[in-house]
């Protein structure tokens, strides 16, 4: 006499839970059992794949693993956006927010801006360009509230005008233009100027091309005297 049917009403495989008993057997006359799995997909299976161990799901547990794997070997995805003007704005927003090695790392992640989680993970761009659409021609990426982060919400495409309204602004006095001129003719880089100054970087090199033209306009000579002039065309003043 024949052990009874195992019962396996209510025991969980993995991501399956087995119902009850389905009204049909396999094609070898196996009892089937109908699972439901987490992702609401019923499949009927036999006690012997269920408890051998090597079905834990209806297929949806492989596909994601899978994709994980897609997507760990193949970090560098292919949208068909590399080398684009969008494309070139959003490595330019990472590199200012994230790498304390860009130049203008001081203005931007120096001071607690960052980008938002889905623009910045390595395939963040596809995030990006569904909020941001491409970049229009002669415009750039520009942030709502100034002092925010890029994040969806606070980020649009502004033309050059535009952004210029909602740039900060710093104090470019006499008295900082005289320390600009004399650092840069002892020699100084011009991040250590911007930094001792406290004063943005594009400030620093309109300082110091006005210096390297009237340099130019002396014959070469750098000891020039008296202080520079912010007003003769400098529109950062």
């Amino acid at each position: 006499m024949g052990r009874p049917p195992a019962d396996l009403t209510g025991q969980r495989f993995g991501r399956l839970l087995a119902a009850e008993r389905a009204g049909e057997r396999d094609r070898e006359g196996k009892i089937l059992w109908v699972c439901l799995c987490e992702c609401g997909t019923r499949s009927n299976l036999t006690v012997a794949r269920l408890r051998g161990g090597g079905t834990q799901s209806c297929g949806c547990l492989i596909a994601e693993v899978q994709a994980e794997r897609m997507r760990r070997d193949r970090p560098a995805f292919k949208h068909g956006y590399h080398g684009t003007p969008t494309y070139a704005s959003w490595q330019a927003m990472k590199g200012r927010c994230l790498n304390p090695n860009d130049d203008w790392y001081s203005e931007y992640g120096g001071r607690g801006i960052t980008v938002c989680e889905s623009w910045a993970e390595p395939r963040g761009f596809v995030a990006f360009l569904a909020d941001m659409g491409e970049k229009p021609p002669g415009m750039t990426l520009d942030r709502i509230d100034n002092d925010g982060n890029y994040e969806p919400g606070n980020c649009k495409w502004s033309t050059p005008a535009e952004q210029n309204q909602n740039t900060r602004t710093f104090k470019l006095t006499d008295a900082k233009i005289l320390q600009i001129r004399n650092m840069w003719l002892a020699g100084h880089d011009r991040k250590t100027i911007r930094e001792a100054v406290g004063i943005s970087k594009p400030q620093v090199q309109v300082v110091i091309r006005t210096i390297e033209a009237l340099i130019s306009e002396a014959g070469g000579n750098r000891q020039l005297r008296g202080t520079l002039n912010p007003a003769a065309g400098d529109p950062l003043v």
